[in-house]
C-alpha cells in the first residue's frame, strides 16, 4: 500500500522521508532491518537505537527528531506511536466483520442498528442508542 494512502487514513504529526514508498509488510523494530518496504513502531524508551536503523518506515514519537537518522530510513511522526501502529495494522489487514446479533443480547426498543455489525452474548443495548455499520460490540458489553 502506498504510504501516502496510509497518512490520509491516520493522524501524524509530520512525515520525514520518502513520499513514493510502497508499504508491503510490518514488523517488529530492527536494527537489521534491510527492507525499505516495511513499516514498524518505535517507544521512546528504545528511541536511541533509531541510529542504528537503515531501512524501514518507523512510527515514533517528536523525540526522534533529536537524533541522526539514516538517509533510507522513514519517519511517521505521531503522539502515540503503539496506537497508530494498531491502527495502520487495521489499514493493511483490515478484519472482516461476521454479521450476528447473539440470542442472549438485550436490545431495547428505540435502537438503530447498522448494517453488518456483530453483537456478541449478553450485551446490553439501551433504548435511543444508535450502533453505527460495520460495529463490533463483543460479549458482556452493556
Amino acid at each position: 500500500m502506498d504510504i501516502k494512502e496510509i497518512l490520509t487514513n491516520i493522524t501524524y504529526l509530520s512525515y520525514i522521508g520518502d513520499s513514493n514508498i510502497d508499504i508491503l509488510g510490518v514488523c517488529q523494530f530492527d536494527v537489521k532491518n534491510h527492507n525499505p518496504n516495511t513499516i514498524m513502531w518505535l517507544s521512546d524508551k528504545n528511541l536511541m537505537q533509531i541510529r542504528e536503523l537503515r531501512n524501514g518506515t518507523v512510527i515514533c514519537s517528536a523525540l526522534v527528531l533529536e537524533y541522526n537518522v539514516a538517509e533510507n530510513v522513514n519517519l511517521i511522526v505521531v503522539s502515540n506511536p503503539r496506537k497508530t501502529f494498531s491502527e495502520i495494522l487495521e489499514i493493511l489487514y483490515p478484519r472482516d466483520i461476521i454479521s450476528r446479533v447473539s440470542s442472549s443480547a438485550v436490545i431495547e426498543k428505540n435502537t438503530s442498528i447498522g448494517k453488518n455489525v456483530f453483537i456478541g452474548e449478553h450485551v446490553f443495548i439501551e433504548s435511543g442508542c444508535v450502533v453505527g455499520d460495520n460495529c463490533v460490540i463483543n460479549h458482556n458489553t452493556v
